[in-house]
């Protein structure tokens, strides 16, 4: 029997019959209140996700969970895991004033430190109140945040960083429900940390569970209490059972008090250090002798220079792939700029690359190496044996530094010929011709490209980029102002604006891109192909190309178009007057 009266298994001289009607109250309870699951889990061992905050309340049960951060090296391990007492509270962290009224004097407490037995302690969650103006929540120590350069989703309620191939990385996560607020850290992140501060994370627990209907004193010593201990080196549980009818809500209750440790990695992840154990992709640059392909890898400080020779390739040597390696670049427009010169992820890392007459993307062997091994792996995907040669854009741009030499690129001219039109529209009318893309359709204008494939989702994606910008933003409020007719369709009344300073077939035939652009996206991109998709191909002109030839004629003569209107909208603008 202990101090305090309640039963201890350790106990040797409890009655072996006493023995067995605990057992049946530790286990018959136990499982039916839930602890037996929750013991098994074992959540700080866990290699996915690590709870290190909760606040989570059901009908019969409360759920509550802090963790602090504690360097435990020589022998504090095992001090700290000696019993179940909690040696902070979940408030630790929260700065106060200790007053001592017989002095009248308050002291300010950081409250972010604390030496107990030698051992120092730091908050790792924050427990914060705010006496019901908001709910009460946890938070995550902003050094924690900051050492993975982590930012908030509200989105999603996360918080998340940029690993090095550029994707994001879910680092912590609140998940809140109907039973309150639990906060998860990603289990590599969290011991990656606590290698970087040389700390272990502790983790307290003070979880009650309660039940209406059994009543556990006809079990129970003196019918009050009894109690076990787990403790295996890495955990200290109390677990216990009782009969207090607390304010006669229920019969039973049992509880779970204690801690469990979750160590540090052995040493941080060298991408915080920068002496990552760097991989090379080799690329197919050529064929040897007997027709195998000729492999050279693309680390660049091993390939052969203007100033030196390696023995190797030299790092502007040509590669080429198949155009649909940009495709899931295109795809994500918001982490990815693309263009037919370049290719940029956020400010992460960039690729100058061209297409080549052969239809390939031609990038240098020793750029590719900049690339992070990830995206190494994904070109290499699509690698192909070398077909004809670079382009003389390529050649002036790289070996001429002439930056404004030709492009063969004719989104470039597009997107030329477009923001003319807008500046040259707000300049002469006061406002832009085309109504200003909303922040979530910028993408049209970004991803707009010549087909990459022949597949006709590809083709329907450009039609639909392109209507979205020019047929389906005419500004009709500057048309309204100017006197046209604003009942007229959106077309009809700008080539009626447009008519009136030039003469009618100029107009007409400015407009008439346009119409071909929005009278495919209906037929096609908008509504199941049939014969008015056929129809429209055959007026257009364009029934014997493929999709990727229709796609870069109708972009070019767009270009053409907004060429023109521009032109038109200058006179526009000098009829007005000043």
């Amino acid at each position: 029997m202990s101090e305090d009266g309640l039963v201890d298994e350790a106990d040797n001289r409890v009655p072996s019959v006493l023995r067995t009607k605990r057992q049946l109250v530790a286990e018959t309870p136990m499982d039916f209140l839930g602890f037996a699951d929750w013991l098994q889990r074992r959540e700080h061992e866990a290699s996915d996700w690590i709870v290190v905050a909760r606040a989570e309340e059901q009908q019969e049960a409360r759920w509550y969970t802090w963790s602090v951060l504690a360097r435990l090296g020589g022998g504090r391990l095992q001090g700290l895991l000696a019993t179940a007492a909690r040696e902070v509270l979940p408030n630790f962290g929260n700065p106060f004033f200790n007053t001592y009224h017989t002095d009248k004097l308050a002291v300010y407490v950081a409250n972010d430190r604390s030496v107990l037995r030698r051992t120092t302690f730091r908050p790792f969650t924050i427990r914060r109140e705010f006496s019901g103006v908001c709910a009460d929540t946890f938070e995550l120590i902003q050094e924690f945040l900051l050492f993975h350069k982590a930012y908030w989703d509200p989105a999603t309620n996360d918080y998340r960083r940029l690993s090095t191939d550029g994707s994001e990385h879910v680092v912590a996560r609140r998940r809140i429900s109907e039973d309150g607020e639990r906060l998860e850290v990603d289990a590599h992140d969290l011991r990656d940390y606590l290698a970087a501060t040389g700390c272990h994370l502790v983790r307290y627990h003070d979880h009650n569970r309660f039940d209406t209907s059994f009543d556990a004193t006809p079990w129970l010593p003196n019918g009050r209490h009894v109690r076990s201990f787990v403790s295996d080196g890495s955990v200290h549980y109390e677990i216990s059972v009782s009969a207090d009818r607390l304010a006669a809500l229920y019969k039973s209750r049992s509880g779970l008090l204690g801690k469990d440790i979750v160590p540090p990695y052995d040493r941080v992840d060298n991408r915080h250090t920068g002496f990552d154990d760097e991989q090379f992709v080799d690329f197919i640059v050529g064929r040897n002798a007997d027709g195998s392909e000729h492999l050279a890898t693309c680390e660049k400080k091993k390939l052969s220079s203007y100033f030196r020779d390696s023995g190797r390739p030299h790092a502007l040597t040509p590669v080429y792939f198949k155009e649909d390696v940009l495709l899931q670049y295109y795809h994500s427009p918001a982490r990815y700029s693309v263009s037919r010169g370049h290719l940029a992820h956020l400010n992460i890392w960039s690729i100058e690359l061209d297409y080549t007459e052969e239809g390939l993307v031609q990038a240098w062997l020793g750029d590719l190496g900049d690339l992070p091994f990830a995206h190494q792996q994904h070109w290499k995907q699509h690698n192909v044996h070398p077909r004809g040669t670079i382009t003389e854009a390529r050649f002036n741009r790289d070996f001429r530094t002439d930056p404004t030499g030709h492009r063969n690129d004719p989104v470039y001219y597009f997107r030329e010929a477009y923001e003319c039109v807008q500046s040259t529209s707000d300049a002469h009318l006061g406002d832009k011709l085309f109504l200003p893309l909303s922040e979530h359709d910028q993408y049209a204008l970004d991803t707009l490209r010549v087909p990459i494939t022949d597949e006709a989702k590809e083709l329907d994606e450009q039609l639909l980029s392109l209507a979205k910008l020019t047929a389906d933003s005419i500004n009709m409020g500057l048309l309204r102002r100017k006197r046209v007719d604003t009942q007229l369709k959106s077309l009809e009344a700008l080539e009626l604006f447009l008519s009136w300073f030039s003469n009618e077939g100029e107009a007409k035939a400015a407009v008439a891109p346009l119409r071909v652009v929005q009278s495919l996206r209906s037929a096609s991109a908008a509504h199941r192909k049939g014969r008015t998709f056929a129809k429209a191909l055959r007026k257009a002109g364009l029934e014997a190309m493929s999709n990727r030839q229709r796609g870069q004629h109708i972009i070019e003569q767009s270009t053409k178009a907004l060429t023109v209107i521009a032109g038109l909208l200058r006179a526009a603008g000098a009829a007005d007057g000043p």
